[in-house]
């Protein structure tokens, strides 16, 4: 199979409908439920480069100790400061920081830790609060994991909008073929995610020395990995 113009959402679920043997209506709509699993699943295998994103930036403002992040943002990786003043930021989980440092709005100076605060449930935007609070202005750079980005119209193209690769568009194709023969209770169902986990698994590999190098030039919050089959939000038909 070549993933040559197979870059748009019409492109992909019409690959994956011929593959599981329903191309009507009904069976692109379920492609494209398909597809969009597949992308969440990849999300979930690991932290492929074309995920992260580095140099975001945020100001502190004197006696403010909450900031918010970029929008979808899924987890930080570092959080730091350059030039003269150089420092990298020690996360610290709620619990720890509320035991170690109770009375932290007495505390202002300059911060060397950050915890995650809240998530704004309208539009998913993440906060994270410095300690101690800034006395300050300063410039916080941080670089982090972005949430992938599901495809919603038909044009559009998976490279642009998820921000995949070329090169992986046909293993996306596979996995996606995968999850589909198993809502079809197909019979060979098993060894197709098997086959199609395991070429993930090995793309991941190829690319992950990149953002492990990342990871241990910059402290990371570490994050469990869930394999189980995604569901998809109600606005992308789950």
């Amino acid at each position: 199979m070549s993933a040559t113009d197979l870059f748009t959402l019409t492109d992909l679920s019409l690959e994956v409908a011929q593959i599981l043997g329903d191309t009507s209506d009904i069976g692109i709509a379920k492609a494209k439920k398909f597809i969009n699993r597949a992308l969440i699943r990849v999300s979930e295998i690991g932290d492929f480069p074309f995920l992260v994103i580095e140099g975001a930036s945020f100001a502190t403002v004197a006696s403010t100790e909450t900031y918010g992040l970029a929008v979808g943002v899924k987890r930080i990786l570092a959080v730091y400061v350059t030039g003269n003043s150089a420092r990298k930021f020690t996360l610290m989980n709620n619990r720890d920081f509320r035991e170690r440092f109770p009375n932290v709005s007495s505390s202002v100076g300059t911060p060397y830790f950050y915890r995650y605060t809240k998530t704004d449930t309208t539009t998913g935007q993440r906060y994270v609060g410095l300690y101690p609070i800034p006395s300050a202005v300063e410039t916080i750079y941080y670089d982090y994991i972005k949430e992938m980005v599901l495809l919603t119209n038909n044009t559009d193209d998976v490279r642009i909008v998820s921000g995949l690769p070329d090169y992986m568009v046909d293993a996306l194709i596979e996995l996606a073929a995968a999850i589909g023969m198993r809502e079809q209770d197909d019979e060979n169902y098993e060894g197709a995610m098997a086959e199609a986990i395991a070429r993930w698994n090995n793309l991941y590999l190829e690319n992950n020395s990149e953002i492990d190098d990342r990871i241990r030039a910059r402290p990371s919050d570490g994050q469990s990995l869930d394999y189980l089959d995604p569901k998809l939000p109600s606005n992308y038909g789950g």
